[in-house]
C-alpha cells in the first residue's frame, strides 16, 4: 500500500507526530510512504536522511481567478499520484484539502483528512460538501468533534468521522539520560523548592497570566515554589510575551517565575519539574500534557477543551479561569508527595497505553485497511 502524506509543517511538532508515528511504525513490508512539503525544514531533512521519499512543492489553493495555475496544480498532483501508484492520500491539515481534492477525485484515490482545529465559519461545508469529499475525517478529541460537528456537511456520514486522538513516540522522548539536577541548577532551584512547569506556544489562549497568578498565590500561602514557562520562537505572540514578562516584574516574581524561551529538547524540562500545569483555554489535544504524563509528572490544569480527556482525572481538572482551584490542587500535591507520585505513575500508564507511537500506527493501519475496502466496493 502506497501512502502519500501531505503536510505544510516541516517541523516535527504536535500536529505532525501522527505521521511520524506511521512512518516509523507501520509494517515496512506492507507500506511504502512518501511526503510532500511546501518547503525544506528540520523534520523534512531528517526524513530524507532516513531514505524516505520527499518532494518539495509550493502549496497552491485553487482560485477561479487563476485558471492556468489551477490546471497546473491539478496536473502536478495527478501525475504524482499516478507515477507513485498512490493508494491513499493522507492530508495532515484540513485547510489544504482544496489543493488536492480535484486530483484525488480524477485519480479515484481516497483522501484521509486530519482536522487540526475546530471547524467553523462554513469552511467544512464548502470544502467537504462536494462529490469529492474526504473518505475519513480524523479528529483529535471528543471536545473538538463536538465543537465542529455542526459544520460537517450532510454528505459526510457519521461513520466517516473518527475520533483518532494524537500522540508521539513517547519511548524515544523519555529514553534519555536524566538531567534533572543539572537543569534545576541552571534554574537556580534551591533545596526544598517545588517546581511547577508549563510548556506551550505562547499565545493569549494559553492564559499564562493564570500560571503566574498560581505561583504567586502558592508563594503567598508559604510554599517554596518556582514556576518555569517554556515556549517561544517564531510561533509565539511577541506582544503577549512582553506583557507576561512585565507581569512577572510587576508581581515581584522575577526570582521564582522564569521564562526560558523555546527549547527543542524538551526532555530535560520535564525531568526537572515536579508538577505540570496547563492553563490553556482551548486545546484540540494537549501534547505537552501528554508528554508530561509520559515522564510520570502529576498534571493539573483547566479543562481546556480536550485536556480533561487526555488526562482523564477529574480531581486534577478545574474550570477555565478558576485559579483558586488550581491553587488547591497544587497545594494538595505539594503537601502529599506520595499522592503526587501515584498520580504521576497513573498518568504515565495512561500516556503509554493511549498515545504512544505504536498505538497510533495500529489505529492508522486499521483505518487505511477499512478505507481501501470501502473504496473498492
Amino acid at each position: 500500500m502506497n501512502i502519500l502524506y501531505i503536510t505544510h509543517n516541516v517541523n516535527l511538532r504536535s500536529t505532525t507526530c501522527v505521521i511520524d508515528a506511521a512512518i516509523q511504525n507501520l509494517p515496512t513490508g506492507q507500506y511504502s510512504q512518501m511526503l510532500v512539503f511546501p518547503e525544506r525544514g528540520p523534520w523534512q531533512t531528517s526524513l530524507v536522511a532516513q531514505g524516505i521519499k520527499v518532494e518539495i512543492r509550493p502549496f497552491v489553493v485553487p482560485e477561479k481567478s487563476r485558471p492556468i495555475e489551477f490546471i497546473r496544480n491539478v496536473f502536478y498532483w495527478v501525475k504524482l499520484i499516478k507515477v507513485n501508484n498512490v493508494s491513499i492520500v493522507h492530508l495532515n491539515e484540513h485547510d489544504n484539502f482544496p489543493m488536492i481534492r480535484h486530483a484525488a477525485y480524477v485519480c479515484r484515490v481516497p483522501v484521509i483528512v486530519g482536522v487540526r482545529f475546530v471547524l467553523e465559519g462554513g469552511y467544512a461545508k464548502w470544502a467537504f460538501g462536494g462529490r469529492d469529499r474526504p473518505a475519513k475525517l480524523l479528529f483529535t478529541s471528543q471536545d473538538q468533534f463536538n465543537r465542529s460537528k455542526g459544520e460537517i456537511p450532510a454528505n459526510v456520514p457519521g461513520s466517516d468521522t473518527i475520533l483518532f486522538g494524537n500522540g508521539r513516540d513517547l519511548t524515544q522522548l523519555t529514553s534519555v539520560p536524566c538531567q534533572r539536577n543539572a537543569t534545576r541548577e541552571i534554574w537556580n532551584v534551591t533545596t526544598g523548592e517545588v517546581v511547577l512547569g508549563t510548556a506551550s506556544v505562547i499565545r493569549r489562549r494559553k492564559l499564562l497570566e493564570d500560571f503566574i497568578a498560581l505561583v504567586r498565590k502558592l508563594k503567598n500561602k508559604g510554599f517554596a515554589v518556582k514556576g518555569i514557562i517554556a515556549g517561544g520562537g517564531k510561533f509565539a505572540d511577541p506582544e503577549y510575551v512582553s506583557e507576561l514578562k512585565q507581569l512577572i516584574i510587576d508581581s515581584g516574581l522575577q526570582d521564582i517565575v522564569i521564562m526560558i524561551g523555546n527549547i527543542d529538547d524538551m526532555a530535560p524540562f520535564y525531568q526537572a519539574i515536579d508538577i505540570f500545569v496547563s492553563t490553556s483555554e482551548l486545546e484540540t489535544f494537549g501534547m505537552s500534557v501528554c508528554e508530561a504524563m509520559a515522564f510520570a509528572k502529576p498534571v493539573i490544569g483547566y479543562s481546556g477543551g480536550s485536556v480533561a480527556e487526555v488526562l482523564d482525572d477529574a480531581s486534577s481538572i478545574a474550570k477555565v479561569k478558576d485559579v483558586d482551584a488550581l491553587v488547591e490542587m497544587a497545594s494538595t500535591l505539594i503537601n502529599d508527595p506520595e499522592l503526587a507520585q501515584r498520580k504521576g505513575e497513573q498518568a504515565k500508564v495512561r500516556a503509554f497505553s493511549h498515545f504512544d507511537a505504536p498505538m497510533l500506527a495500529n489505529r492508522l493501519h486499521t483505518i487505511y485497511q477499512q478505507v481501501l475496502r470501502d473504496y473498492k466496493k
